[in-house]
């Protein structure tokens, strides 16, 4: 897992070589430049004030 990556190469740089593995990045930018990627939007959680 790669939390809160700041950039695409930043990315690629921890990637593992031959794509037999898979990786979650979280991002708060669009990291459009990594191939490979499925993109998955997720919104708000919501605040346990809420009452979820």
């Amino acid at each position: 897992m790669l939390d809160n990556a700041a950039s695409e190469e930043q990315v690629r740089t921890l990637l593992p070589a031959g794509g037999a593995a898979r990786v979650l990045v979280t991002s708060r930018r669009l990291l459009s430049g990594v191939e490979g990627v499925r993109r998955l939007v997720l919104g708000p959680l919501q605040s346990p004030a809420t009452g979820w």
